[in-house]
């Protein structure tokens, strides 16, 4: 395998003799679970549990504006931000009919599989059905190294959630019309009446609410329309009644501990200036939205180097690239009575490049965050690329985490702190699912001023950011 070194060897050797957490070429029992599906509402539910934690909030410096009146010019400073977002949701799994997520396979099931048999079948001329690798046939090969598998990113069911709150907590459940000399209020259908976005979102909301919107799409026109390039707006049933938008969304309007803690960075952020209307970056992501399916991409997901990621040669070819997933595990050996504490050996889990389905490591969740992680490189990389993707609209500030979210029960990587976000996918756990379906939260991060009403003349960025929650952990 690429990369191994001496000194893991060695590593590996003296822990079997430690009585904390060995490093093994398998998991034990404890490290491995069978959960098979989760569901929308428990997707939500672990996403607000983790912002506190994930959404890392800072002030990065302040900005000044200009405002033209015909009584002169106003100034005023405002707070430049970075925050984090729950961007996209990013599953691995053995098939690519059996998910880990419920709601998307009831919808794309059906229509899924015969569309990537046909699209192959058109390409090599071989009728059969479609697959990649098995990880083991009547328990052969229970822990084989080599193992294929599909990946899927979504638009963030929950990336609604930053849209919900202004800089006092929830968002009005209403707004005020004049009519002559009244004042009417007129109640939302959601929590900062978000059906009348001019969105993907807001079309699905509107439709969900009987107040028009675009008719639904079938699934198999949807996956041709995706495959062939065409503008992609909405994402039929899926986004269109998938699960209950409503349903979710008001769980969200409905946590206390969620908007209080929202209106705890409000009052935090307003002592650096004007903070106007919003708490948070213009965030432009439709949820639900598939931005990557694997089988769609399958010619290269399947084929992989020299046929996929050609372009990237000088990093597949080359021994000391830095396209590692790797993290540092520590652990102990006793002798007698003393407890001796050995160095951290970076361990390597596999590498970004060749993007492709296929992996040699004989742990499965180590596979799966790496085939994740490579699923995520294609679908947001800038460069002009050869994969079939509908790339999302980009974040400005980069990358924020990864957080967890199936399975999230078990052991979490050997020497590292548990959190609900880490910016190495290999410090999210290594727990082990016979199912094989793993699933994270890609944060992304943003950038912004909280007010930009006017000319903008200067900001000022502070030697080090003032954050007002906890750092994203390594």
């Amino acid at each position: 395998m690429k990369k191994y070194t001496l000194s893991l060897l060695i590593g590996c050797a003296l822990t079997a003799y430690a009585t904390d957490t060995p490093i093994t070429n398998s998991p034990t029992d404890k490290q491995t679970v069978k959960v098979s599906k989760m569901n929308l509402p428990q997707v939500f539910q672990t996403t607000i549990n983790s912002v506190p934690e994930c959404i890392e909030y800072c002030v990065d410096g302040l900005s000044l504006y200009a405002i033209i009146t015909p009584f002169g010019v106003v100034f005023y400073w405002t707070p430049n931000i970075s925050h984090n977002s729950p961007d996209l949701l990013m599953m691995s799994h053995n098939t690519l009919y059996d998910t880990p997520l419920s709601e998307f396979d009831a919808v794309f099931g059906k229509a899924y599989v015969p569309f990537v048999e046909t699209i192959l079948q058109l390409a090599t001329g071989i009728k059969s059905p479609v697959g990649g690798g098995r990880e083991r046939h009547k328990n052969w090969g229970k822990y084989q190294s080599v193992a294929f598998k599909e990946a899927t990113g979504l638009g963030h069911p929950a990336s609604v959630i930053l849209k919900m709150f202004d800089s006092g907590g929830l968002k009005p459940k209403g707004k005020v019309i004049k009519r002559g000399k009244d004042n009417i209020f007129i109640p939302c259908k959601t929590n900062g009446c978000l059906e009348e976005e001019n969105s993907a979102l807001g079309n699905s909301l509107r439709q969900e609410n009987k107040m028009g919107g675009t008719p639904n799409q079938k699934a198999s026109n949807w996956l041709s329309d995706f495959y062939n390039g065409k503008a992609m707006n909405t994402t039929s049933d899926m986004l269109n009644g998938f699960g209950g938008n409503m349903v979710n969304m008001n769980s969200v309007a409905s946590n206390t501990g969620l908007s209080d803690f929202m209106r705890g960075i409000g009052q935090g952020v307003a002592g650096f200036g004007r903070i106007g209307g919003r708490l948070f970056c213009p965030i432009n992501v439709t949820p639900f939205m598939p931005y990557y399916l694997s089988g769609l991409d399958a010619l290269e997901w399947r084929m992989g180097y020299p046929i996929s990621d050609w372009r990237y040669s000088t990093q597949v070819l080359n021994p000391l690239s830095n396209d590692g997933i790797s993290t540092k595990v520590k652990d102990y050996i006793q002798l007698g009575k003393k407890r001796i504490a050995l160095p951290a050996i970076k361990e390597y889990w596999g590498n970004i490049y060749p993007r492709e389905g296929v992996l040699e490591h004989p742990w499965d969740s180590k596979r799966g965050a790496v085939i994740t992680a490579r699923a995520a490189d294609i679908m947001v990389e800038d460069k002009k690329s050869t994969r079939i993707r509908y790339k999302p609209n980009n974040s400005n500030n980069g990358f924020g985490g990864w957080g967890k979210l199936f399975p999230i029960s078990g052991e979490t990587t050997p020497g590292q702190k548990a959190a609900a976000c880490h910016k190495n996918i290999a410090n999210t756990g290594i727990t082990n699912n016979e199912t094989g379906g793993y699933a994270w939260t890609f944060w992304r991060r943003y950038n912004c001023d909280m007010m930009t009403t006017g000319i903008h003349i200067t900001t000022l960025k502070f030697p080090e950011p003032v954050c007002l929650t906890d750092k994203v952990p390594e």
